[in-house]
C-alpha cells in the first residue's frame, strides 16, 4: 500500500458533518439565510470519502470489488431510510391533508429510487417554495444526488483501473477536475433566472461539489498532505480563509440569487474543499482542532439521521401546535429530531452496520422490506385527489373554493351548507398567489368567528391584462377570467364578505388587448379602478362586503429572477397601488372597506423576512403557513368587526 494512503477516524470530519447539518437545521427555521450551502458541505464531503475508500481498496487490492461497496452503501444509508419513510407514512395517514397525499406517495417513491432530484426538476418544483408548500419529504433530493454518485464513480473508477492500472489515482483526479469543470458548465449554461430549479436540482449541474471532494482524495493518494512547516502553515491558512468564506456565504447569501450559479457554488465547494484538506491533515491545526470540538462531533455521528428526520419533525412541530415561536420552536423541534436520530442511529443504523444482519438475511429482507413499504405507502397515501370533494372539503375547508381547480368550481351549495352552517360569516379571499399562501393561514377551527375559503388565481389581481414578465408562468390571456371565478366562488359560497390582497402584479406593466399600460401611469390606475369596480359590482349583487387589503412591502432586489420581480422591492410602487386603494374605499364608504394590512406586514415600510422568529416570508413575497397564522391573528379580530356590520346574505 502506498505510504500516502490510509483509513483514518478523523474526529474534525465529523465536525464538519455537524457543522453542515446545523447549518440546514437553522436554514429550514429561518434561522440562516445561507444554511442551504450546508448541503453543498456534505456533497464535497461525500466525494473526498468515498473516492478515498475506492482508491484506498485499488491501491490495496488492486481492483474494486463494487459488490461489497455497494453493499456497504446499503447497510449505511438504507435502515435509516427506511424508518423515514414509515414516519412518514405515517405523517400521512394521521396529519397530511388530502390534497397533499397524491404527491407524498409521488415523492416516497422517488425517495425510495433515489431520484427525487429529478422528479423536482421534471415536475418543475420550486426549492424556495418550500415553506409555502411543505412536503415531508421535500429534503431528500441531496440524498438523490449523492446516491447516484455512489453508483456511478465507482464504475469509473473501474474502468479507469482497466485502462491506467497503476496511475489509476492521477486519472481519477483528472477526471474529476475534467468533470467538475463541465459540471459548473452546465450550471451556467442552463441557468434560467426566472426558474433556477432545473440547475438547483439537477445531478449534472451539481455534481462539481462532489467532484471536488474526489478530487482532494486523489491529490492526497498521489502526493500525501503537506509536510514542511511553511506548507502546513498556508494550509491552515487556506482552511480558515475557506471558513470565513463559507460563513459569509452562508450568512449573506441568498438562495435564490443568481450569484450562486454564476460562480457562488464553485467559490462555496472550493473552500469546502480547502477547509476538508486542512482537517484531515495528520498534524492538528486550528482548523482541526476548532472542528474536533465534542459536541459539534457528536452531532455528526448522527447527522445522516438529524437531516432524514428534521424536516418532517419541523411541519409536525410547529407555531401553531405547540405555541411556540422562535428559538424556543426550533429548540424544540432540535430536541425531537436529536432524539429520534440518537434512536435510529442505536438501535436500528449502528446494529445493521456491525453484522446484525448476514448476508443470506440482506438477500430476503431487503425484497420484502421494499415490497412492504410500498404497500404501506400505498394505504396510507390512498384517497388524495380519488377522494370525493365533499370529504375533501370537510378535511380541508379551504379546499372548498379553489380558483385554479375547475372540479372544485362544481361543488353544489347544499353541501357547502352542511360544512359551513349559513348562520356562520363566510369570507372569499380573493387575489393572487400572496393572498393564497396567507389563506393557507386562515382560522379553520369550528369555533372560528368566520369560514374562509380562496378564489385566487396565481399570477393575477385585478387586471385582466398580463402583467410584463409573466408570460413564462401563464398564458397572456389568463386574468380576463377572473371575473368569472369570483362569480363562480360567490354563487357556490355565499360569502357575506369578499376579501382582496392584491398588488404583486398590478403593479407591473401591463398587457392589455395588446397595449402596453405602464407602471404607474394615469393609464394603468385607470384600468385598475376599472377592476376594482367590476369587483365591486360582483360583491354587491351577491350581498357582500368587498374588504381591501393594503399590499406589503416586499424583500429588497436580491431575486435574481424576472425583472418583474425586482420591481416588487421598489416601495414606491406599493404606495401608489395601495393609494389607488385608500381612493377607491374613501370614494365607496357603505360598500367598501379598507384594512392596512401592508401597514402591519411592513410597520414603517420596512420589510421584514422573520417576525418574533417566524419566518413569515422566505422568498421575500408570499406567506409561509406560519407566517400566515400569524398574520390573520392581527386580521381576524379587524375582518370580524366588518363582518358584523354586513346582514347575511339571503339564503
Amino acid at each position: 500500500m502506498s505510504p500516502n494512503v490510509s483509513i483514518r477516524h478523523v474526529p474534525a470530519l465529523d465536525g464538519l458533518r455537524g457543522l453542515a447539518v446545523a447549518a440546514v437545521l437553522l436554514f429550514h427555521a429561518g434561522h440562516l439565510d445561507g444554511g442551504y450551502l450546508g448541503v453543498d458541505l456534505f456533497f464535497v464531503l461525500s466525494g473526498f470519502l468515498i473516492t478515498t475508500l475506492l482508491l484506498v481498496e485499488v491501491e490495496e487490492s488492486g481492483r474494486v470489488r463494487l459488490g461489497g461497496f455497494w453493499a456497504r452503501r446499503a447497510r449505511r444509508l438504507l435502515p435509516a431510510l427506511a424508518g423515514v419513510l414509515v414516519g412518514v407514512s405515517l405523517y400521512a395517514l394521521l396529519v397530511a391533508e388530502p390534497s397533499e397525499l397524491d404527491r407524498i406517495r409521488a415523492e416516497a417513491f422517488a425517495t425510495v429510487a433515489y431520484a427525487a432530484n429529478w422528479r423536482a426538476v421534471f415536475t418543475g418544483h420550486d426549492y424556495w417554495s418550500l415553506f409555502q408548500t411543505p412536503s415531508p419529504l421535500e429534503h431528500t433530493w441531496s440524498l438523490a444526488i449523492e446516491e447516484q454518485f455512489y453508483v456511478v464513480w465507482p464504475l469509473v473508477i473501474v474502468g479507469l483501473l482497466a485502462w491506467w492500472k497503476r496511475s489509476t489515482p492521477k486519472a481519477v483526479l483528472a477526471v474529476a477536475i475534467a468533470l467538475a469543470a463541465v459540471s459548473t458548465s452546465l450550471m451556467v449554461a442552463l441557468h434560467d433566472p426566472q426558474n433556477p430549479s432545473r440547475v438547483y436540482y439537477g445531478t449534472d449541474t451539481r455534481a462539481a461539489a462532489v467532484l471536488y471532494g474526489a478530487a482532494l482524495a486523489s491529490a492526497l493518494v498521489i502526493w500525501g498532505p503537506v509536510r514542511t512547516r511553511r506548507a502546513r502553515r498556508a494550509l491552515d491558512a487556506g482552511g480558515l480563509a475557506g471558513a470565513a468564506l463559507l460563513a459569509l456565504a452562508w450568512f449573506g447569501l441568498d438562495g435564490s440569487s443568481s450569484t450562486l450559479y454564476h460562480g457562488g457554488f464553485v467559490i462555496c465547494g472550493l473552500a469546502a474543499t480547502v477547509v476538508i484538506a486542512a482537517a484531515v491533515h495528520p498534524e492538528a491545526g486550528v482548523v482541526s482542532r476548532a472542528l474536533g470540538w465534542r459536541p459539534l462531533c457528536l452531532l455528526g455521528l448522527v447527522s445522516y439521521g438529524v437531516y432524514l428526520w428534521h424536516w418532517p419533525v419541523f411541519l409536525v412541530i410547529d407555531a401553531n401546535r405547540t405555541g411556540l415561536t422562535g428559538w424556543w420552536l426550533f429548540a424544540a423541534r432540535c430536541a425531537v429530531t436529536g432524539l429520534i436520530a440518537v434512536a435510529s442511529y442505536l438501535l436500528l443504523e449502528m446494529p445493521v452496520r456491525r453484522g446484525a444482519l448476514k448476508p443470506r438475511s440482506w438477500r430476503t429482507l431487503l425484497p420484502a422490506g421494499a415490497i412492504g413499504l410500498v404497500v404501506l405507502l400505498l394505504v396510507t397515501t390512498a384517497g388524495g385527489s380519488d377522494r370525493p370533494a365533499a370529504a375533501q372539503a370537510k378535511a380541508n375547508p379551504m379546499a372548498v373554493i379553489d380558483g385554479n381547480s375547475t372540479a372544485t368550481m362544481q361543488l353544489q351549495r347544499k353541501w357547502v351548507d352542511s360544512l359551513v352552517p349559513p348562520s356562520r360569516p363566510r369570507v372569499l379571499m380573493t387575489g393572487d398567489s400572496v393572498a393564497l399562501t396567507l389563506s393557507s393561514g386562515a382560522p379553520r377551527e369550528a369555533t372560528s368567528p368566520f369560514a374562509v375559503t380562496s378564489a385566487t388565481i396565481i399570477g393575477c389581481g385585478i387586471s385582466t391584462g398580463a402583467a410584463r414578465g409573466l408570460d413564462y408562468v401563464l398564458p397572456g390571456d389568463v386574468c380576463k377570467h377572473w371575473p368569472e371565478v369570483w362569480e363562480r366562488g360567490l354563487a357556490v359560497f355565499h360569502p357575506r364578505a369578499v376579501v382582496l390582497l392584491s398588488g404583486t402584479w398590478d403593479v407591473q406593466d401591463q398587457l392589455v388587448n395588446g397595449q402596453t399600460l405602464r407602471s404607474m401611469s394615469p393609464e394603468l390606475r385607470e384600468h385598475l379602478l376599472v377592476g376594482l369596480r367590476t369587483g365591486l359590482r360582483l360583491t354587491d349583487a351577491a350581498g357582500a362586503r368587498f374588504v381591501l387589503l393594503t399590499a406589503p412591502c416586499f424583500a429588497p432586489v436580491n431575486t435574481g429572477r424576472a425583472a418583474a420581480f425586482e420591481n416588487l422591492s421598489e416601495t414606491k410602487r406599493i404606495k401608489w397601488f395601495n393609494d389607488i386603494l385608500m381612493d377607491f374605499a374613501a370614494a365607496h364608504p357603505g360598500s367598501v372597506d379598507l384594512i392596512d394590512f401592508g401597514g402591519f406586514i411592513c410597520p414603517d415600510g420596512q420589510f421584514q423576512r422573520s417576525v418574533g422568529g417566524v419566518m413569515q416570508r422566505p422568498d421575500g413575497i408570499h406567506f409561509s403557513t406560519e407566517g400566515a397564522r400569524r398574520a390573520w391573528r392581527w386580521l381576524a379580530p379587524r375582518l370580524t368587526r366588518v363582518l358584523e356590520t354586513v346582514p347575511a346574505p339571503p339564503q
